[in-house]
Formats: C-alpha cells, structure tokens, sequence
C-alpha cells in the first residue's frame, strides 16, 4: 500500500495470494485511498467466483494461467486508453 501510494505507477499488479493482505483486500484499499491508476489482478485462480471478486473489489481486469471461459468486457489496451 505505502508503494503505491509513494510512487507515481501507471499499472499496479496484484496477485490475490499475497502474505498478509491478500489482493482483493488490497486493491478495495487502493481504490478507496483514491488510487485511480490501472489495476490488474494476475492470479492462478481461475473460478468465475474469483474474477467476479477481484473485479468487484476495483480492479480494472483479471488474468489467470486458466484457458477457460473469460468474462466479457473491454480488451485492456482499450480499457486502459493504450492504442
């Protein structure tokens, strides 16, 4: 958290499974200290559960080792104003 606060980062990735905090507890941290930079969860889990979680908790997309369905929506590069 004190990085991401102390650093100009155009991106922040997370993984769910961090020590101490988890992902999803830190990225609802961020967005609610105002954090308004990219947030992308890169995880090895693959449940739609999880995604619909980690999106919930403000990340702007989700991205797992798992080939299997993807959940609709915008491809990052235009989520995230790239060209």
């Amino acid at each position: 958290m004190r990085l991401a606060e102390e650093n100009p980062y155009d991106l922040a990735i997370l993984d769910i499974m961090l020590p101490g905090m988890d992902g999803l507890a830190l990225c609802a941290a961020l967005r609610g200290r105002g954090f308004s930079k990219p947030i992308m969860m890169l995880t090895a889990k693959d449940l739609v559960e999880d995604k619909v979680k980690g999106l919930d908790s403000g990340a702007n997309d989700y991205l797992n080792g798992s080939t299997g369905p993807t959940l609709p929506g915008p491809a990052p590069a235009s989520a995230w104003g790239w060209r």
